[in-house]
């Protein structure tokens, strides 16, 4: 019964465990090896894969967050107010409340834990020119859930710096109201 013969190199019979056949198999053992699969295609590195996950789906609920008991919109941006505690605390923690806001750095962005609640916006940008009529953007993002829509929102503004001189202007001034404002040589 516990016989074991070897063929070729190959262990067979009661007692082993596993069946192993040799070449040519025995008739009525059904055989115990995997049948044959195609060879994988290559895949990227499970880190890699991971990684970009984690980062489409923002903070994990285990993400160690700077919890504050208010979320308010200032001025100059999103302020969060009332530091709760010392150290981080898990974000699931912190979001058990939802009118609480976080920060994923303790210098960090504001954040709101309501889901799927626009956040405060954040400070305007610097000019985009040195001079003469340029722009200015602000932000502010989406927290995750709701809908599938835009996480970012964006606002423009125009700023008015000194006029660039050489340019036909010499050293103008600005004219003009709104849309209309211009930059204009002294003799304009």
């Amino acid at each position: 019964m516990g016989e074991k013969k070897r063929n070729l190199g190959l262990e067979w019979g009661e007692g082993t465990g596993r069946w192993v056949l040799p070449v040519g198999g025995t008739p009525g053992v059904p055989s115990p090896l995997p049948p044959h699969r195609p060879p994988l295609p290559p895949m990227a590195p499970v880190g890699l894969i991971l990684l970009l996950l984690c980062a489409a789906l923002g903070p994990s609920a285990a993400t160690p967050v700077w919890c504050f008991a208010r979320l308010e919109e200032a001025e100059g941006g999103g302020a969060c107010v009332e530091l709760l505690g010392d150290e981080p605390v898990p974000l699931a923690d912190c979001c058990l409340n939802p009118a609480y806001g976080y920060r994923l750095r303790p210098h960090g962005r504001c954040l709101s834990c309501r889901q799927g609640e626009w956040g405060p916006w954040g400070p305007w940008s610097s000019c985009s020119v040195t001079c003469g009529e340029g722009t200015q953007r602000r932000g502010r993002s989406r927290s995750s859930g709701g809908d599938d829509g835009d996480r970012r929102d964006w606002q423009l503004q125009a700023c008015h710096l000194p006029c660039c001189p050489g340019r036909g202007f010499g050293g103008g001034v600005w004219r003009g109201r709104g849309q209309s404002r211009r930059c204009c040589s002294a003799l304009d």
